[in-house]
């Protein structure tokens, strides 16, 4: 008896946890924004995209952008996973390949391939059911 439990973490599965993890990943936006001046930047769920001018990457100015990320998420207990971040003209946001240099957004080859397999098999028959729709 006396005793309070607390969840620390959102709940998987409950109704409001998207809703109230997207509160958090728009106030990340929104201070990265306005009071750090990242202009480009975006994000989807827990996923950020941040871009920046091009004498960033040659100069020491990318290492600020990575230590103000770091330093933020830090501060707002936010856990960063190294491994899903990329630098780079050419990277893979969301699924999908984005290159800056030719100004083109793609799907990755295996993507690509899988894709238009789903489509030539669909093609082939008279009528499709939703069972070969989803593959």
């Amino acid at each position: 008896m006396g005793t309070w439990w607390c969840d620390q973490f959102l709940p998987f599965g409950c109704r409001t946890s998207p809703a109230i993890f997207d509160l958090f990943a728009s106030a990340l936006e929104w201070i990265l924004q306005t009071h750090r001046g990242w202009e480009h930047m975006l994000h989807y769920l827990e996923d950020f995209l941040a871009i920046f001018p091009h004498f960033a990457i040659l100069s020491d100015t990318l290492n600020k952008y990575k230590v103000d990320f770091s330093q933020i998420c830090s501060n707002l207990r936010f856990r960063v996973k190294e491994e899903k971040n990329e630098e780079g003209h050419c990277i893979k946001s969301l699924g999908i390949e984005i290159d800056t240099e030719v100004m083109d957004a793609r799907l990755p080859q295996d993507k690509h391939q899988k894709v238009m397999a789903l489509v030539n098999s669909t093609l082939e028959h008279h009528s499709v059911t939703q069972k070969l729709l989803r593959g």
